[in-house]
């Protein structure tokens, strides 16, 4: 079954200073929700995620540059990416734009995997780390919130 880009999520810092993201992929593009798409901006929203059992596998990449990714925006939610008004990830337009092929870098919503692999190609990343999603319970945000305590570490029960 073709896979398509669900969701894009930054995972880190490399230590010669690259960039670790995380590349969701679903088979049924219309089922992609997590609890808090619709909300504007999708920022406000600490540490969204997708739904787990609209997934299909995830993979991560190496980018050289810092990208924006539609999760952290202060103008759109996550409901603007599955409409494609914005990407689910682009490279921001400054004095290190990362280009591919003379336009700057960009992946949208529901992109297939293929296109997602030959664009990172173009730009010297790849995916690795491919794996199927296991589907299960999801813990909703709101409960995991709630057991936190002060220090962001899970109360003891």
């Amino acid at each position: 079954m073709e896979e398509f880009l669900a969701f894009v999520d930054y995972i880190g810092e490399t230590l010669d200073g690259k960039y670790i993201y995380r590349f969701d992929f679903t088979v049924d593009t219309e089922t992609v929700w997590g609890e808090f798409f619709n909300v504007t901006p999708a920022a406000l929203i600490p540490n969204m995620q997708p739904d787990i059992n609209t997934l299909s596998s995830s993979a991560k990449a190496i980018l050289p540059k810092k990208m924006a990714i539609a999760k952290n925006s202060f103008c759109f939610s996550m409901q603007d990416c599955i409409d494609f008004i914005v990407p689910m990830i682009f490279s921001e337009i400054d004095d290190s734009t990362l280009l591919l092929d003379d336009t700057p870098f960009f992946i949208n919503f529901a992109c297939p995997i293929k296109d997602v692999m030959e664009k990172l190609d173009k730009v010297g990343s790849e995916l690795f780390d491919y794996e199927e999603v296991e589907k299960g319970d999801e813990t909703p945000i709101d409960e995991l919130l709630d057991s936190m305590d002060n220090n962001g570490e899970e109360e003891d029960e």
